[in-house]
């Protein structure tokens, strides 16, 4: 038979079992939830540590572009325009055609 003492005991234990049994169910979601807000964190802290590139990188930059627009504008300078040449033959206007 069962004697009075131990079913108390055993009435007592049970809430307690549940109860780890719960925590055991949520612990992975715990982690998850846990992890996921960490990496938020992270990657919201990396966007705010970014660093601006230095001024000579800028300056590196810069000097391409311009070299860029120098050529470019020396391309258009030494290419005739259609007055200095005097008239000039669109293609396909005259044909040397032998039969």
């Amino acid at each position: 038979m069962v004697r009075a003492v131990d079913i108390a005991d055993t009435l007592s234990k049970t809430e307690l079992v549940r109860k780890i049994n719960e925590e055991k169910k949520q612990a992975p979601e715990m982690e998850q939830r846990l992890h996921a807000e960490k990496m938020r964190k992270d990657s919201s802290d990396s966007a705010e540590r970014t660093v601006q590139s230095e001024k000579s990188d800028m300056l590196i930059i810069s000097d391409e572009n311009r070299k860029k627009e120098k050529k470019s504008r020396r391309h258009k300078d030494e290419e005739p325009s259609p007055d200095e040449d005097g008239p000039q033959e669109a293609p396909g206007e005259h044909l040397d055609v032998k039969a």
